[in-house]
């Protein structure tokens, strides 16, 4: 009898587990919300780029200018590319001031995407039969072009940490990276008409198929590993029906790792009320997170968005590992960078523990520190008075033992003047 009630009372435990845990589980996947973030968008439609926060309706800027691809390039400023143009242009990103135009000299139109690793030397797609790659210096002189092998309407180009470009083919349906010599290396059928690829850590590659209308992940191989929103997820599911993937264009990839697309939705004015043209989709490919019901008054069809939550503008970033982070400068031996404005003697000292001195510099200055992902993980701004005052600096603890890079940046002309790289011997 005692066996028996002990049975009975552990079924019934486990009976209540059961039901407790179905209880608390969601019976829905989790809708996506109103997206709440600040971004920078292009609206090809329009002809207009925007700032736009979220969260405050009242902060937000519009200009007039061709546009299509977005960076972030340091000093408080985004290059904005042409549409099919000649050149590229500067705005200030927290009034949209326009600070500068570059025509690339020698080039007449195709411009198509834009986009820097040094503060001093800009690479340009451009459109054709072939194609090209255009390094430009900062006044828009050509210093070499790299003619690829293919045949393609360029929309926009990035780089890989291996010194290659990922370009889509677009009406192919193709998507392919190029060495540093124009020969094709890698190709995938992504299927729809590729507009833009980032490749990932692990190999694989994150791309936007245009008339798709979906996120693809392809393999090293170039196989497709996944595309989303497959059919099935429009199945008992209104959003992606309000949503209207009509031509998935620039995006981002996010610190958490969730994807964040521009929707673009067709040429000229007059389509600010159709689809959700910002759409933030998961990590893994699965779910919509959030979304953005555009203002119809403001924006007609995006095709570009930069996120900047957790960005610091006064520093160039890039997306060729992925998720968009702070570009760490070619260092020389001596630990100077290689640009033509560099010094030639060491502005920055380390002196052990996680500390270090910056002297010879005058003037305000933002100093940061980045690890090896080039992550900037401490930041500060100082002024110097004089050229012999030495400002000293701790980072704080260190987890472990690793290589770090220290830059120090001229907050007034927004070029970095000088890296260093030191092992932090960590805190046990």
């Amino acid at each position: 009898m005692d066996s028996m009630e002990g049975k009975m009372k552990s079924v019934s435990l486990a009976g209540i587990a059961f039901v407790l845990a179905v209880l608390t589980q969601p019976a829905f996947p989790q809708a996506p919300v109103p997206m709440r973030h600040r971004v920078l968008i292009a609206d090809e439609g329009n002809g207009r780029i925007h700032y736009v926060n979220m969260n405050n309706p009242l902060e937000k800027w519009s200009v007039t200018g061709p546009n299509r691809d977005l960076q972030l390039v340091g000093n408080d400023r985004v290059m904005v590319s042409d549409n099919f143009g000649t050149g590229y242009t500067e705005y200030n990103v927290l009034t949209g001031a326009e600070l500068r135009r570059v025509n690339v000299i020698g080039v007449s139109d195709g411009i198509n995407s834009a986009f820097r690793l040094t503060p001093n030397v800009t690479f340009l797609a451009r459109d054709g039969s072939p194609a090209k790659i255009i390094k430009a210096d900062s006044s828009g002189r050509v210093l070499d072009s790299i003619v690829l092998a293919l045949d393609a309407s360029v929309r926009i180009c990035r780089p890989t940490v291996k010194h290659s470009f990922i370009i889509g083919g677009k009406v192919s349906g193709m998507m392919c990276e190029f060495d540093s010599t124009g020969k094709k290396i890698w190709e995938t059928n992504a299927g729809g008409e590729p507009y833009m690829g980032v490749r990932l850590p692990n190999g694989n590659t994150l791309i936007s198929n245009g008339y798709g209308g979906q996120m693809v992940l392809a393999g090293a191989s170039g196989t497709i590993i996944k595309k989303f929103p497959a059919q099935v997820n429009y199945q008992g599911d209104d959003f992606w029906k309000n949503a209207n993937p009509n031509f998935f264009a620039g995006f981002q990839i996010l610190k958490n790792g969730n994807i964040v697309v521009a929707n673009w939705q067709g040429h000229g004015t007059g389509h600010g009320g159709s689809g959700y043209q910002l759409i933030e989709i998961d990590s893994g490919l699965t779910r919509a997170v959030s979304y953005w019901k555009q203002d119809s008054t403001l924006v007609s069809s995006l095709h570009g968005v930069l996120v900047l939550d957790s960005l610091d503008t006064r520093l160039l970033y890039s997306d060729r590992e992925g998720t968009l982070a702070p570009v760490l400068p070619p260092v020389g031996a001596a630990g100077i960078v290689k640009d033509e404005a560099a010094p030639r003697h060491r502005l920055i000292r380390f002196t052990g523990g996680s500390c270090f001195e910056v002297a010879g510099v005058q003037g305000r200055w933002r100093v940061s520190v980045a690890d090896p992902a080039g992550r900037v993980i401490w930041s500060g701004l100082f002024t110097s008075c004089n050229k012999e005052a030495v400002h000293r600096f701790s980072v704080g603890p260190v987890a472990e033992k690793r290589t770090f890079a220290i830059l120090l940046v001229s907050v007034v002309a927004g070029t970095v003047q000088q890296t260093e790289r030191f092992v932090f011997p960590g805190c046990r």
